[in-house]
């Protein structure tokens, strides 16, 4: 490979120069994305990776669209302080046999704070897995056990890949930004 100088964008901070060699070894590693921009001297403007002939065999097939990869596990994130709260409601009150005050010792229980934990990292785990099985390796599990984390950055990651507007690629963010509240809502509706 030609060793000219190349420039590239990291995060929207200029980068460079650099080898094609050096270019070649960050699209291995994943450093650079396909929309990523390049950009070395006689180029009138900056260059998405995939546009380079070059770079082409090494960035291998373009992720899956948004549109391909499942969707059901972060729905169940999103909607899971609603579905949660009414799925604990219903299991306290089966366990309290319908009197209200041995019921709500069953649903102040810190117990089911360690179950949303759980659910919640079981289906942001299945969420990155199918991410990356799809070519859209979103590097934030850790964030799962803080779910608003996991769901804001897993938008932002997708965007990053993917491109497209601030507001589709954080739907899935506001929908549980929404879920939470209803979810309060719920609980101080019981409560009264």
């Amino acid at each position: 490979m030609s060793q000219s100088n190349w420039y590239y964008e990291v995060e929207g901070e200029k980068k460079g120069p650099v080898s094609e060699d050096e270019i070649s070894k960050l699209i291995l590693d994943k450093s650079l994305l396909q929309h990523s921009l390049v950009w070395q001297e006689g180029m009138s403007n900056w260059i998405k990776v995939s546009d380079v002939e070059a770079f082409k065999v090494l960035s291998g097939p373009p992720p899956l669209p948004i549109s391909h990869i499942p969707s059901g596990y972060i729905v169940s994130v999103v909607t899971l302080p609603i579905w949660g709260a009414l799925i604990q409601l219903i299991i306290c009150a089966v366990l309290a046999k319908g009197i209200d005050d041995v019921m709500w010792e069953y649903y102040d229980n810190r117990l089911w704070f360690i179950v949303y934990i759980v659910i919640n990292t079981i289906l942001c785990s299945i969420d990155s897995s199918n991410l990356e099985k799809s070519g859209s390796k979103v590097s934030v599990i850790w964030a799962a056990f803080i779910v608003p984390v996991y769901i804001y950055k897993r938008g932002t990651e997708l965007m990053k890949i993917h491109g497209g507007d601030y507001l589709k690629n954080q739907i899935y963010f506001f929908i549980w930004i929404i879920s939470f509240i209803l979810a309060l809502i719920i609980e101080m509706q019981i409560r009264n």
